[in-house]
C-alpha cells in the first residue's frame, strides 16, 4: 500500500516529538513517508540554540530552559531517544541522560525588604524514581493530602507555632473537647477520604474546608517576624492551605481544575480568603515569573508601568501541584548542554536514519483550504535558499574537546549556498518575521495528493494570523481559539564572568531564581555548559542565564512586517534596559560584582574581544536577546483559554493534525512537557493509536510506559506469526451484489471467484407447424446470458476490548470498515481445491496497531484511516477513498435463526480468510464472529460509495428485509457478538483434499501446539 505522505510544518520541540512518535509507529517504514519544513538552517523553534565559532563556540539560546521532575513524556522521549541512537550506532549526548542532566534540588526566590532584597532559599528533598519511569497515580485526593502536609510541615518548623483552635471556635471536634488542634484534625480527615476524588461526599468536603479555614486562621495570627515581612515557611503554608480550601470550595476535587480555569489565579485565591501578604511574596510572584505569567498592564501612583498578573486559576494550580508534589528525582534538572545538543541533534540523526526528510530554509507563507474547506489543499511557501549540490541542506556542526557532539551554528553554512554570500554580505537573519530577504523564485507550492496527504501544524500560534487567514475565516472554533490564547515577548540576557559563581558572592555553586526585578526576574547559573565551548585561555569561570517577560505596549505595537529595522530597534531598547538593570539591580544577586561607590566591576565579565578595556563596553560583549517574532513568542494560559484550545487530532480539518504548546494537552502551558505531550498526541491521531500519557488528565493520571504500537522488534523475537486475537464487535453489515469482472479486479494473483453453476446456454425453437416430438424439428441458438453477480458484504464495525494473544497490551477500542469477498478459490492448487475462502481487498482502521499487525502477521490489506461514527452512521476519509453512511435499526432484535435471509449468508462470514503476506505467500486464518449466540437486528438506510469500494461514486438504498430481497438488492444487519482470531498458517501445499473443516482443525492444531490453549473468550 501507499505510504501517508506527512507534511510536518515546524522544528520545534512538538513537531519533532510528533515525527520521532509516527517513526516508532512505523519501524518498517511501511506506513508514513515523513517530509519535516522549517524555516532557516537549524531545527529548535524557541529552544534553539546557535554556537558562535567566532566567539567560541559560545551557545547563544533564545532563553533559560530548565526541565523539571515531574517532566515524564519528557524525559521519556530522551530514554527513548538516546536508545534509538544506540540501536543505530550513534552516540547519545555524554553517553546517557543520566550524564547529560544534572539535578537541582533548591531553590531561590526573592523578597523586597528593608529598601533591599533578601533572598529565601528552599532546599527540595529528592524523591523516589525517575522522571520518565512508570509511576503509580496521583489523584486529587493525593494533591489535597500533598497540600495538608505541606502546610502542617512548614508550620510545625516555625519557633513558637502551636496547633490549637483559634479562639472562639464553634467546631464539633472543638465542642467535643477534643485535644488536637486543626492541623491534626484536618489530617486525619483527610487520611481517611476515598482515593477516587469523585467519591468525596460534598459533606465531607464542606466539613474539612471550614477545619482548614480554622487552620489557617491560627497560623496566620502568629505575630510577623522581626528579621522581615512574613516567615516564608508560613507563606507557604497559607499558600497550600488556601489551594486545599479552594480545590474543596469550588467542585475542584469533582470537576477536575478545568472548572476555576475561567478566573485568574491571584483573583481564584483572594477569594477563597488569600491574604495580600502572602499573594505579594516571592513565592506567588516567583510563580508567575516562572511561567512568564502577565499579560496587559497598568500604571502605578508614581507613573510606574507594572504588567498585570494573566494566569488561570485551574492551570495554574494544576502545574504547581504537579511541580511541587509529582516531581521525581530532583525537583530542577539542569542541561549540562543545550537543548540544541541534547535533543534537536538527536533527534535530527536519529529521524534522518529512519528516512524522515527535512527541508529546510522553508518558510510557511500560507496554509489553504480545499473548496469544501473540509481538508488542507495547499501550503503556500518560499524557498529561503538552495544548496550547490542541489542535495539536502548538512545542517550540523560538531562540538567539545574531542569533536564529538553535534551542535547547530549560529547562522547557516554559507558554503553549502548558491545565495550564500549574499547573505553573509547582508547580514540576513532568515528566521526574523522583518527580514527583507525575498527568498528564492519561484515560491513553492506544495499540493495535497502530490507533495502531502496529512500536515501536521507544529509553528507557534503567534504566526497563526498571517499563515492561518483560510482557517480562521472559515473553520468552526479557530477564530476564538486564536484570540483567546494570548502570547508574550520575552527577552533574555546571557553573561559570561572570569570569576565563578561563588567569587561573585552566589551562596551556592548551581542557583535557579526567580522572584526579583523586570526586565530579568529569573537567572539561572548554568556555568555546567562551559567545558563545550572552546576559548583562548584564560577561559570563562561562570555563565549565567536571564530572562524576563516583555510585555507589549498597546501604544505601540509591533509594525508590519515590511518595516525591516524594527528587530534591530527593539534590540537596542531593550538592550539599554538591561545595561541600567545590571548597573542598579544585578549587585543584590552578584554582590561580587559591585566595586567601590557600588559601580559595577566591569573586569569580572569576560570579553571575548581580549583588546578590551574593562568598561561597560563589556556589557556589550555578552549575549542580549529580544524574541519578538511571532512564532517566538512564550504561550500564556490565560483565563478561559483552555476551553478555546483544540486537541491535536480535532482540528476541525480533515488532514490537519495540531502540535504545539498551545495545543490542549492536560499541561496546557508554555513548557517543553505540553510541547511533547502535543507532539505525541498528534502523532496517535495520525497513527489511530491509543498513547497512554502521564499529566494528561486530573482524573486518570496514570504514568504506564509508553505502549509503542504495534511493537513489530518484539513481533519479530516471537515465534514465527505466534499471534491470536479476542474481541467483541458491533457491526453493521450491508450484503450487495456487485459484477464479477469488478471483483476480479480486486483479487491478487492466484485467486479467482467460484464458478456459479452452469445456466442452459442454449435455446430449443420448434419449427413452427411440427410436431413437438419430432426430432430434428428443433434447432438450438446461442442465448444471451448477462454476466452472474457475486456476493459482497461491507462491514462497519466497532471493535472492543481487542487483545491480541501474547502481546503485552491490550483492550483496544478501534473502528473499522472492511470489504469482504466470499467464495474465492484458489487457482492452482489441488491441494484447496475444495475450499471456499473469503478475501478482504479492502480493510481500514483507526488503529495503527491493528493495521500493521493485519498486515504484518495475517496478510490483511488493512489501511489506516480516519474512521467517525455518530450513533448508527460511519464516515471515512483516507488517501485512498471516501464512504459515508447513515443506518437506522428496523426490526426486533433477535437471534440469527430469527431471519432467513440473515441465516443465509452465515456461511460466507464463517468462511476461512486468505491473505497475501509481504513476501507474496499465501497465508490464512479462522475468523470466527460467534454468530450462533449473536444478537442480530435488521437495519434501513444508504450508502455513498467512492473509490475503492466502487469504480465509480454511487449511493446505495438499503432494501427491508421483511421480504425477500431481489436480486440487485443490497440489504443489511446488525450484529453483536464475541469473535476469536486464530494464528495465522501457511497451510502445507502437499496435503491432499482439504475442507474448510480441515483447514479450520489444522490451525487450531497448530495453534495449540505453538502457544498453548491461546484462543480463549474474554
Amino acid at each position: 500500500m501507499a505510504r501517508r505522505k506527512i507534511a510536518i510544518l515546524g522544528g520545534g520541540v512538538a513537531a519533532l516529538s510528533a515525527a520521532f512518535e509516527l517513526t516508532e509507529q512505523d519501524p518498517l517504514h511501511q506506513l508514513f513517508d515523513i517530509t519535516v519544513y522549517t524555516i532557516g538552517w537549524r531545527l529548535g523553534g524557541k529552544g534553539a540554540v546557535g554556537r558562535d565559532k567566532e566567539k567560541g563556540y559560545r551557545a547563544e539560546e533564545h532563553g533559560l530552559h530548565v526541565w523539571t521532575g515531574f517532566y515524564d513524556n519528557a524525559f521519556e522521549l530522551v530514554d527513548r531517544l538516546y536508545a534509538a541512537m544506540n540501536d543505530l550506532d550513534l552516540s547519545p549526548p555524554f553517553g546517557s541522560r543520566e550524564n547529560a542532566f544534572e539535578g537541582l534540588d533548591r531553590s531561590v526566590l526573592m523578597e523586597p525588604f528593608n529598601s533591599g532584597w533578601a533572598s529565601w532559599t528552599i532546599d527540595i528533598p529528592p524523591h523516589e524514581g525517575i522522571p520518565g519511569t512508570p509511576r503509580p497515580a496521583f489523584s486529587l485526593v493525593d494533591f489535597l493530602r500533598s497540600l495538608l502536609e505541606c502546610s502542617v510541615q512548614q508550620s510545625q518548623s516555625i519557633a513558637g507555632f502551636t496547633d490549637q483552635w483559634p479562639e472562639g471556635t464553634q467546631h464539633s471536634a472543638v465542642a467535643a473537647g477534643a485535644t488536637d488542634g486543626p492541623f491534626r484534625t484536618a489530617r486525619a480527615k483527610v487520611d481517611v477520604l476515598p482515593q477516587d476524588p469523585r467519591a468525596v461526599s460534598p459533606s465531607d468536603a464542606a466539613e474539612l474546608q471550614t477545619i482548614l479555614r480554622h487552620a489557617r486562621t491560627q497560623l496566620c495570627g502568629k505575630p510577623a517576624s522581626a528579621a522581615m515581612s512574613r516567615d516564608p515557611r508560613e507563606v507557604v503554608a497559607e499558600v497550600a492551605l488556601t489551594i486545599a480550601i479552594g480545590m474543596l470550595s469550588d467542585g475542584v476535587l469533582w470537576q477536575g481544575f478545568d472548572c476555576i480555569d475561567h478566573q485568574e489565579w491571584t483573583d481564584w485565591m483572594r477569594s477563597n480568603g488569600c491574604s495580600d501578604s502572602a499573594l505579594d511574596s516571592a513565592i506567588v510572584r516567583g510563580c508567575y515569573d516562572y511561567v512568564f505569567g502577565f499579560f496587559g498592564s497598568h500604571t502605578d501612583e508614581r507613573g510606574n508601568v507594572i504588567p498585570c498578573r494573566n494566569v488561570a486559576a485551574g492551570t495554574g494550580t494544576r502545574i504547581l501541584l504537579k511541580l511541587l508534589f509529582t516531581y521525581r528525582g530532583s525537583f530542577f534538572y539542569l542541561l549540562k548542554a543545550t537543548m540544541g545538543e541534547l535533543l534537536f541533534a538527536p533527534l535530527y540523526q536519529v529521524l534522518t536514519k529512519r528516512h524522515v526528510k527535512f527541508e529546510f530554509f522553508t518558510k510557511v507563507e500560507h496554509i489553504g483550504l480545499s473548496q469544501d474547506k473540509a481538508s488542507i489543499e495547499f501550503i503556500d511557501t518560499t524557498v529561503q535558499a538552495t544548496t550547490h549540490s542541489g542535495n539536502s541542506y548538512d545542517p550540523l556542526i560538531w562540538i567539545g574537546a574531542d569533536g564529538t557532539i553535534p551542535s547547530w551554528p549560529s547562522h547557516p553554512d554559507y558554503c553549502q549556498l548558491v545565495q550564500g554570500q549574499d547573505l553573509r554580505d547582508q547580514r540576513i537573519d532568515l528566521e526574523s518575521a522583518w527580514t527583507k530577504w525575498p527568498g528564492v523564485d519561484p515560491p513553492r507550492k506544495l499540493l495535497r495528493g502530490r507533495d502531502f496527504d496529512d500536515v501536521v501544524l507544529g509553528i507557534g500560534i503567534g504566526a497563526f494570523r498571517t499563515i492561518c487567514k483560510d482557517l480562521i475565516c472559515h473553520t468552526p472554533g479557530w477564530r476564538e481559539m486564536v484570540d483567546a490564547i494570548k502570547t508574550t515577548a520575552t527577552v533574555a540576557f546571557q553573561a559570561w564572568t572570569i570569576v565563578g559563581m561563588r567569587e561573585l558572592g552566589c551562596k551556592q555553586d548551581r542557583t535557579a531564581l526567580s522572584g526579583f526585578v523586570l526586565p530579568l526576574d529569573t537567572w539561572a547559573d548554568l556555568s555546567l555548559m562551559l567545558p563545550l565551548e572552546k576559548w583562548p585561555q584564560p577561559p570563562p569561570k561562570g555563565l549565567a542565564y536571564f530572562v524576563g517577560s516583555l510585555v507589549d505596549d498597546p501604544a505601540d505595537p509591533p509594525p508590519p512586517f515590511c518595516e525591516h529595522s524594527y528587530p534591530a530597534r527593539m534590540l537596542a531598547r531593550q538592550r539599554r534596559r538591561m545595561l541600567h538593570w545590571v548597573e542598579n539591580n544585578l549587585h543584590f544577586l552578584w554582590p561580587g560584582i559591585e566595586g567601590p561607590g557600588h559601580a559595577i566591576r566591569w573586569e569580572r565579565f569576560f570579553d571575548y574581544r581580549a583588546y578590551c578595556p574593562p568598561t561597560r563596553r563589556r556589557f556589550f560583549a555578552q549575549y542580549p536577546r529580544v524574541n519578538i517574532n511571532p512564532s517566538d513568542r512564550y504561550v500564556l494560559s490565560v483565563p478561559g483559554s483552555v476551553f478555546k484550545r483544540m486537541e491535536a487530532g480535532n482540528s476541525g480539518v480533515d488532514n490537519l493534525f495540531l502540535a504545539g504548546d498551545w495545543v490542549r494537552t492536560g499541561i496546557n502551558a508554555g513548557c517543553i512537557e505540553a510541547s511533547v505531550m502535543a507532539g505525541r498526541s498528534a502523532a496517535a491521531a495520525i497513527a489511530g493509536v491509543d498513547i497512554a500519557m502521564p499529566n494528561a488528565n486530573d482524573f486518570d493520571d496514570v504514568s504506564l510506559p509508553t505502549a509503542l504500537l504495534p511493537a513489530l522488534d518484539l513481533l519479530r523475537k516471537l515465534a514465527t506469526n505466534a499471534v491470536a486475537g479476542t474481541g467483541e464487535i458491533e457491526a453493521f453489515c450491508v450484503v450487495q451484489q456487485r459484477s464479477r469482472s469488478e471483483l476480479e479486479k480486486m483479487l491478487p494473483d492466484g485467486l479467482t471467484l467460484l464458478e456459479p453453476p452452469a445456466p442452459h446456454s442454449t435455446i430449443k425453437t420448434a419449427h413452427y407447424g411440427a410436431s413437438p416430438d419430432a426430432e430434428g424439428n428443433t434447432e438450438e441458438t446461442p442465448a444471451h446470458i448477462p454476466e452472474p453477480p457475486h456476493h459482497v458484504v461491507l462491514i462497519f464495525a466497532r471493535q472492543r476490548n481487542v487483545r491480541p494473544g501474547p502481546l503485552p497490551f491490550g483492550g483496544a477500542h478501534y473502528l473499522e470498515i472492511a470489504q469482504l469477498i466470499p467464495d474465492v478459490i484458489h487457482k492452482n492448487a489441488p491441494s484447496l481445491q475444495n475450499v471456499l475462502f473469503s478475501y478482504m481487498p479492502h480493510l481500514f482502521v483507526s488503529s495503527l496497531a491493528a493495521t500493521l499487525i493485519g498486515q504484518n502477521l495475517y496478510g490483511f490489506n488493512k489501511q489506516v484511516a480516519r474512521i467517525q461514527d455518530d450513533n448508527d452512521s460511519f464516515s471515512m476519509r483516507s488517501s485512498s477513498g471516501t464512504i459515508r453512511t447513515w443506518f437506522e435499526r428496523d426490526g426486533v432484535p433477535g437471534g440469527i435463526d430469527s431471519y432467513l435471509v440473515i441465516k443465509q449468508i452465515r456461511d460466507k462470514l464463517d468462511q476461512p480468510l486468505v491473505g497475501v503476506q509481504p513476501d507474496g505467500n499465501f497465508i490464512y486464518s479462522m475468523l470466527k464472529y460467534g454468530l450462533g449466540g449473536a444478537v442480530v437486528q435488521p437495519i434501513k438506510g444508504k450508502i455513498a460509495l467512492s473509490s475503492p469500494f466502487a469504480h465509480k461514486a454511487e449511493e446505495i438504498e438499503l432494501a427491508p428485509i421483511s421480504k425477500p430481497p431481489q436480486k440487485d438488492d443490497a440489504w443489511g444487519f446488525r450484529f453483536i457478538a464475541p469473535w476469536t482470531l486464530s494464528l495465522p498458517f501457511n497451510f502445507p501445499a502437499g496435503r491432499p483434499s482439504s475442507s474448510a473443516r480441515n483447514l479450520a482443525r489444522a490451525t487450531g492444531e497448530y495453534s495449540t501446539t505453538l502457544l498453548g490453549r491461546i484462543l480463549v473468550r474474554r
